[in-house]
């Protein structure tokens, strides 16, 4: 019983940490692979933030997370960069292919008094897998409700 009630004070307390910590839900335009949009989610820890997309364009879709460190804040600015993962499932010429690789992260945000959250920011891509490729993306607006 001991357990039980220890596990289940363990567990509230995790969530009442992860909810207090400042978050943010939107859309990033321009995503992988030429046109396309992906739902985006920031989730802060700290200083710094995990950014975690869910993205979609003509030939399939793909998600990605990248931890970023904060560089640079003063008022509502922010400068932010960081290094994270891809995974994607694609149609292509000879088929359906998954592709996954690391990304890199470098972008600028800025947060208005109401919880809107305008961001640009650049992510090229290695994909290691079908096979080794630099994938340059362009760079991608993104408009985020804060809560």
């Amino acid at each position: 019983m001991k357990k039980i009630i220890a596990i289940t004070v363990a567990l509230l307390a995790f969530a009442a940490v992860a909810s207090a910590q400042p978050k943010a839900l939107g859309l990033r335009f321009g995503y992988n692979y030429g046109a396309g949009a992906a739902l985006s989610y920031q989730h802060w820890i700290g200083g710094d933030f995990l950014d975690a997309d869910l993205g979609w364009c003509q030939s399939g879709f793909s998600g990605s997370a990248v931890y970023d460190f904060t560089i640079f804040r003063s008022g509502g600015f922010g400068f932010y960069g960081g290094p994270g993962a891809h995974l994607g499932f694609f149609n292509g010429d000879n088929g359906g292919f998954v592709s996954a690789g690391i990304v890199g992260e470098l972008g600028v945000e800025y947060n208005f008094s109401i919880p809107l959250q305008i961001s640009l920011d650049f992510r090229p891509i290695i994909s290691v897998v079908p096979s080794f490729s630099p994938i340059w993306t362009s760079a991608s607006l993104g408009l985020r409700y804060q809560f």
